[in-house]
């Protein structure tokens, strides 16, 4: 018995645009690098991080990283604030060891991006200029 051409060269066409779309939708890459975003600039572990980019009056430095991945870090640091009085030229730097998290991973082109830290003192003390001790910072 004979098939006829037009349901098998339906059957190939089919096939052919399964193995197409299949193609095309495995060709991105997945975003390769983690980084975080710091006054406009994307990061890999950096040493420091500040929330004040204009002067730098208060951020976390000497920034040691556990852990680095897409799902978040983990590291501690130092903590440091400028009081500004009477300026800030002039003014007092107070600062405090800390804990840090970091989270909220979007992939963006070939990174994924952090931009959520949530910062809190290593002894329970607050935080320098501030009632409390802990504080969550939105990286920009």
């Amino acid at each position: 018995m004979k098939l006829p051409k037009k349901p098998l060269l339906a059957a190939i066409v089919i096939s052919s645009i399964g193995v197409a779309t299949a193609a095309v939708a495995t060709s991105y890459p997945a975003p390769a690098q983690v980084v975080v975003l710091d006054c406009g600039t994307h990061s890999v572990k950096p040493d420091t991080l500040t929330i004040y980019c204009a002067d730098f009056g208060v951020n976390v430095n000497h920034i040691k990283w556990s852990k680095w991945t897409k799902a978040g870090a983990i590291g501690t640091g130092i903590y440091s604030a400028n009081n500004c009085t009477p300026n800030c030229a002039a003014g007092k730097v107070a600062s405090v060891s800390v804990k840090l998290t970091l989270g909220a991973a979007k992939p963006i082109k070939s990174e994924y991006v952090m931009s959520a830290l949530n910062i809190a003192t290593s002894n329970g003390k607050f935080l320098p200029l501030l009632k409390r001790n802990s504080d969550k910072w939105v990286l920009q």
